[in-house]
């Protein structure tokens, strides 16, 4: 697979990008109750990342 499959059908980027793809994701389904994310990797270092600079731009 290259990066454009990745780019596609993952969330690949930096926080403000990631964040901007989850928003449009929740608009184009009308918004929602929950979000469930399943990282590739479970690493405590990224899902800290995930939490603090990802996720609170999405709730903004």
């Amino acid at each position: 697979m290259d990066l454009a499959y990745w780019r596609e059908f993952y969330l690949l980027g930096e926080a403000e990008e990631v964040a901007a793809k989850i928003r449009a994701k929740i608009e184009a389904l009308g918004g929602v109750d929950h979000l469930v994310l399943n990282p590739l990797d479970w690493d405590p270092a990224n899902l800290d990342i995930l939490a603090e600079r990802v996720l609170p731009l999405v709730v903004a």
